[in-house]
């Protein structure tokens, strides 16, 4: 801790910190150097002195903050206005600050700017899958350069503004090899966003089994089938993910799947409500669809969900083979083509 202290002191304006404190130290000397002392002399001591304190608490709870691992933010909002996600970073900072987390100094210390831990694009994706593949290898890219950039392994605080499919990808590409805190949007209040996701304090054991563990059991899921195709012969299923406030539209991509199964709330039809567990909720979703990979069938998702429930669930999945995502759009009317995990 010591040695992270001075390095941080070495990077904090060092020369500053040697002025001033040369100077307390000058004017103690001529302070108490006087045959006549007065103490309004020790005035200007004062001064430098609260500036050496305030300067030193501030290095000091940087690295206490940044001793094991630093607190980032890692923000990504696709087909939004400029407007609004200026809006939203601002929010976003005001949270990490709101958590009492050194962000200014960090900014500084790391040499961090916007264009860093922002990805914005204003541009909606199309129906082809190679545009979100590649749109994904894009995200993963920017992303690996922020971490470049920061020499102590970093806690992400990630915050979503993306279609939910797209999310799921991204935490499938990435979210396995991160610690994260991960965000949910709780609408135009003054604290809008909620810690829903949180790895930054477990340990190794902990963390395998996070991603690892299966429930046989579901208990928040209520699981539907919609329809049948006794006629198709492939081994595949059409898994519909509804935890919106609106279901996904019908007809559905002909796939050519056997079976159509909706899965949403048992509690409550619609959105999740804030205080759900969602992590729970992301192993149930995940251990359902292992359920038919560990058959050797084929799983086509369409995730009606949250973009931040969407990067828990990418993160339990991983990049595994056998699951292709869609995703309907609204601007065109119609799915987009699917796309494979396996192919981030």
């Amino acid at each position: 801790m010591a040695r992270h202290f001075l390095s941080l002191l070495w990077r904090e304006n060092l020369l500053g910190l040697v002025l001033v404190l040369a100077t307390t130290i000058s004017l103690l000397i001529q302070a108490f150097a006087q045959t006549a002392f007065e103490a309004v002399r020790l005035v200007p001591v004062a001064f430098t002195g609260a500036y050496l304190w305030i300067h030193l608490s501030g290095v000091y709870r940087l690295a206490k903050q940044t001793y094991y691992a630093v607190p980032v933010p890692y923000s990504i909002c696709l087909a939004q206005t400029r407007e609004w996600f200026e809006a939203a970073a601002r929010q976003q900072e005001q949270k990490l600050l709101s958590l009492g987390l050194a962000w200014r100094e960090i900014q500084r210390t790391f040499k961090l700017h916007h264009i860093d831990w922002q990805f914005f694009d204003e541009r909606r994706l199309g129906v082809d899958a190679d545009s979100w593949i590649k749109k994904v290898e894009t995200i993963s890219n920017h992303f690996d350069h922020l971490t470049n950039r920061v020499p102590i392994q970093p806690v992400y605080h990630i915050f979503l503004a993306l279609p939910g499919t797209l999310s799921l990808a991204l935490g499938a590409k990435i979210g396995r090899r991160i610690p994260v805190v991960v965000y949910q949007h709780a609408g135009m209040v003054k604290d809008p966003y909620v810690s829903i996701f949180n790895t930054e304090n477990i340990d190794s054991h902990d963390g395998y089994h996070l991603l690892n563990k299966r429930i046989e059991k579901y208990e928040l899921l209520e699981i539907t089938e919609v329809e049948e195709y006794q006629e198709s012969s492939k081994s595949l299923v059409l898994v519909v993910l509804d935890f919106t406030g609106h279901e996904l539209r019908k007809p559905y991509p002909q796939c050519g799947a056997k079976t159509v199964v909706r899965l949403r709330l048992k509690s409550s039809h619609g959105h999740i409500p804030l205080e759900a567990d969602w992590v729970a909720i992301a192993h149930e979703i995940s251990s359902f669809l292992y359920s038919y990979l560990d058959e050797d069938e084929e799983v086509h998702l369409l995730p009606g969900m949250p973009a931040s429930l969407a990067f828990i669930v990418g993160t339990i999945l991983g990049t595994v083979p056998g699951v292709w995502l869609y995703h309907f759009n609204l601007h065109d009317g119609e799915y987009t083509e699917p796309f494979s995990l396996h192919a981030l």
